[in-house]
């Protein structure tokens, strides 16, 4: 996929806009259709280009949509064009009116979210400065906290506007219960045990979930909410012998590492440790995108107003938007929007819509058989479908690649056999892309099955 981040760098505006970011400040990108703004973000992520990007570009970079599920397609595109570089931040599924505990709720991939923004670098979190502009968030080999920064490259999160104005607990909180082990320490497993208890983990035969751990002579096993694999300490005598990653299934190693901070949330923290957001985690470096400002500002509106639940004690777990965009304006801001900008510090890419290729709608009473001479499927003509891709051929000379996604080798095979046979040329790749868009300054055309076919993507 580098090949086609490639394709936009050498676009004036691109190159505009990288110069206005990494002044600091606010910048705009607009006539981004389709997943454009996530191909742009892609690029302006990735540090391994010809030098348009160069080391300047943060560690990390927070994306904030409107919606759920526009949070969830635009992690996808992300992790399509830049595989592994996109983490989704979830919001809370459910509230129980019971004591109901941002901390307790937290879902464990949120957990692997923000613990290695605490403690990607390997600092010991007794001695982590409170002040997070002091902190350095890039993480090294050999530490697991969660994902990696992947050297020059950025970490990217994805939160909706929904998941953001939710409370969590405050970076001290994951502090205080944050446990570092270190090969070569002098700690017995008793020690470890001990700390694990009191903080609610449960003793088991083998471990399987979150929040569990169990003791085999000398070698302990331990799930943290914070880690998506449990992890490994072998001990020798009262010292950590070992320490490693391995896969719950097969009970095999996965990585070696030099230290690992386990983290154990109490349930019995006091109300103030529940007063955080993700801003209180992000360094003061990282850049902050908003998908479609307008949008996120009314969706936050609805929500302030009609809170998830009709309980008092749920609407006061509620940040207030002020607040949150009087936080964001203090990073270096980037607004997307599919319509153009006009303000300075505006930058617009000639990119399109691909509904001309796409299969014209199923007649009335289409019953995916076949009517008279014309040729269906699930209810499209197949020759209409085939004068629809027909077109990109009157492109040709615009789009140096035109690439259709198919989400599995069964799509490909079947969008290959339609099209042997005619003058239609078309790369064809399996991944999971949700809308498609011509980028002409980028001379590329990306198209999906489900889109070509007017069917629902599965994701």
């Amino acid at each position: 996929m580098k090949a086609l981040l490639e394709l936009i760098r050498n676009n004036k505006e691109y190159r505009s806009l990288i110069r206005d970011l990494k002044a600091g400040g606010d910048a705009r990108a607009g006539e981004l259709w389709g997943s454009s703004a996530a191909y742009l973000v892609g690029a302006l992520c990735d540090g391994d280009g010809d030098g348009a990007n160069d080391a300047k570009t943060p560690p990390w970079v927070f994306v904030v949509t409107g919606s759920v599920e526009e949070a969830e397609e635009f992690t996808d595109d992300l992790n399509l064009f830049r595989p592994g570089s996109a983490s989704l931040f979830h919001p809370w599924e459910s509230f129980s009116t019971d004591k109901w505990r941002p901390s307790v709720q937290l879902p464990p991939e949120d957990l692997q979210i923000l613990h290695p923004l605490l403690f990607g670098d390997g600092k010991d979190p007794k001695k982590i400065s409170r002040d997070k502009t002091s902190r350095d968030k890039t993480k090294k080999n050999g530490t697991a906290s969660g994902p990696t920064t992947g050297g020059r490259n950025t970490s990217i999160i994805v939160c909706s506007i929904h998941a953001l104005q939710q409370r969590l607990p405050g970076p001290d909180t994951l502090i205080e219960n944050t446990l570092r082990v270190s090969v070569g320490d002098r700690r017995g497993p008793q020690q470890v045990i001990d700390w694990l208890a009191d903080r609610g983990f449960n003793s088991v035969s083998r471990v399987e979930s979150s929040g569990e751990y169990s003791l085999r002579g000398g070698i302990m096993d331990v799930f943290p909410a914070s880690s998506d694999l449990p992890i490994r300490l072998e001990f020798f005598g009262d010292e950590v012998e070992s320490l490693r990653l391995f896969s719950p299934d097969t009970q095999t190693s996965v990585v070696q590492l030099n230290e690992v901070y386990i983290l154990a949330l109490s349930d019995d923290a006091p109300p103030a440790a529940e007063d955080g957001s993700l801003f209180d985690y992000l360094p003061a470096d990282a850049w902050v995108v908003l998908k479609e400002p307008d949008h996120i500002e009314k969706r936050a509106a609805k929500s302030e107003h009609n809170p998830p639940q009709d309980s008092a004690d749920v609407k006061s777990l509620l940040l207030d938007y002020d607040g949150i965009k009087n936080r964001w304006q203090g990073h270096t801001t980037l607004s997307l929007s599919f319509l153009p900008f006009t303000e300075k510090r505006s930058h617009n890419f000639r990119v399109e819509s691909v509904e001309r290729f796409e299969s014209p709608l199923p007649q009335a009473g289409g019953n995916g058989g076949t009517s008279g001479s014309v040729k269906r499927s699930h209810g499209f003509s197949l020759s209409a479908t085939l004068a629809a891709l027909g077109e990109l051929e009157g492109v040709r000379d615009q789009a140096r690649r035109i690439i259709v996604f198919c989400a599995n080798e069964a799509e490909e095979k079947r969008l290959r056999e339609l099209l042997a046979g005619t003058d239609i040329g078309l790369e064809l790749c399996i991944g999971g892309l949700s809308k498609g868009f011509f980028a002409r300054d980028a001379g590329l055309i990306l198209l999906s099955h489900h889109e070509i076919f007017r069917r629902y993507r599965i994701r």
